[in-house]
């Protein structure tokens, strides 16, 4: 009896293992992309930290 019982605990706890290895090497993956990433101008993706604005002429405001 103890068998069959515990025949379905099992399946659960491999399955949620292999969802819990599957989601860690996506997030590894997909850091690992972000950190590499080398944009080469400013604004040329979303996580880059420099931005560049076109010039203006009513910038800076001096009252």
């Amino acid at each position: 009896m103890k068998i069959s019982n515990s025949r379905p605990w099992l399946f659960i706890l491999e399955f949620l293992l292999l969802t819990n290895a599957i989601a860690i090497a996506a997030g590894v993956g997909f850091g690992a992309a972000l950190r590499l990433n080398k944009p080469e101008e400013p604004g040329s993706t979303v996580l880059h930290s420099e931005q560049s604005f076109p010039p203006r002429q009513d910038w800076p405001v001096v009252d």
